[in-house]
């Protein structure tokens, strides 16, 4: 595949200023820029958006960033990002996995990595021009009010709580940003970037997120559809989610959710730590969304 794996979205919005957004998700960069990496950034000049959103697993795992040439190329490719469009990124579950010192059996499974506080993601990218870390905070601008909500690590997937996440950490993330949830400008394209849509449409959740014009979650890998099938692939669901569950809810390709919430397919589909699977990963294509924003329907 020479070409990103590429989603338009059109919506007349009255009362917001027009303009283009780019959105993608689940870099995984593993400490060296790939072909599809590449290609993100060339296919970014052509639709000339106004802003850039990316919505977690930027990296791999904290190991990605271990060394300054590892650094310096992730900063170097989000330069040329930046050079197109500010651009707004929110953690991902990846962006804090680091290898364990010994591993931690529960059950038959036996987990390799864990999780920290503090990724290394920010310190990278923290003197990289026009781009935005949001680590529960905001970036604004004359169009655009993007706040990316970071989730602690005892949300995802632990050894307590294997191949699950926590409900009741959502919430109690959502209820402490409230001041960020709420009273947005009228006029401004308000996008809140959240990692797994796991949640997204529960009740409980949703009400949280009512001021919001979009949602960008990532996280599902497009539920390992290759692009030969997206074609014709209908329904809820997917070959398996990020929760390995197999032909599960919630497992979707792009656009699934209709004109709010947006789950993104992945730049990189199968990660390069993901052993003998990786050798998938060629048939899979960069994801790439572009959301444009219109006062009248064209």
């Amino acid at each position: 595949m020479k070409s990103p794996y590429r989603c338009y979205y059109r919506f007349c919005r009255p009362n917001l200023a027009p303009q283009r957004i780019l959105a993608i998700s689940d870099i995984h960069f593993a400490g060296k820029l790939t072909a599809n990496h590449r290609r993100v950034v060339n296919f970014a000049k052509q639709p000339k958006p106004n802003l850039i959103v990316v919505a977690g697993d930027t990296i791999d795992n904290v190991h990605a960033l271990a060394s300054d040439t590892s650094n310096k190329e992730l900063a170097g490719w989000f330069t040329e990002l930046g050079k197109i469009a500010p651009v707004c990124i929110c953690f991902g579950n990846h962006d804090s996995y680091q290898k364990a010192d010994k591993p931690v059996r529960v059950g038959r499974r036996k987990y390799k990595y864990v999780s920290i506080e503090k990724s290394p993601l920010m310190e990278c990218l923290i003197n990289v021009k026009n781009i935005h870390v949001l680590d529960s905070g905001v970036f604004e601008d004359k169009q655009s009010y993007v706040f990316g909500l970071s989730m602690p690590p005892e949300y995802y997937d632990t050894p307590a709580h294997p191949y699950s996440e926590d409900k009741e950490v959502l919430l109690k993330e959502l209820k402490k940003n409230t001041a960020r949830l709420k009273n947005l400008p009228k006029n401004k394209a308000k996008i809140i970037l959240i990692h797994s849509p796991t949640y997204l449409t529960d009740p409980d959740i949703r009400k949280y997120l009512s001021e919001f014009d979009f949602v960008f979650a990532g996280h599902m890998h497009n539920g390992i559809v290759p692009p030969i099938l997206q074609k014709i692939w209908r329904g809820h669901r997917g070959f398996v989610t990020a929760t390995k569950k197999f032909f599960a809810d919630q497992n979707t390709r792009l656009g699934f959710y209709g004109d709010k919430l947006i789950v993104l397919g992945a730049v990189t589909t199968i990660p390069p730590n993901a052993k003998g699977l990786k050798l998938f990963g060629v048939v899979f294509p960069a994801n790439v969304a572009v959301v444009e924003i219109n006062r009248e329907k064209k």
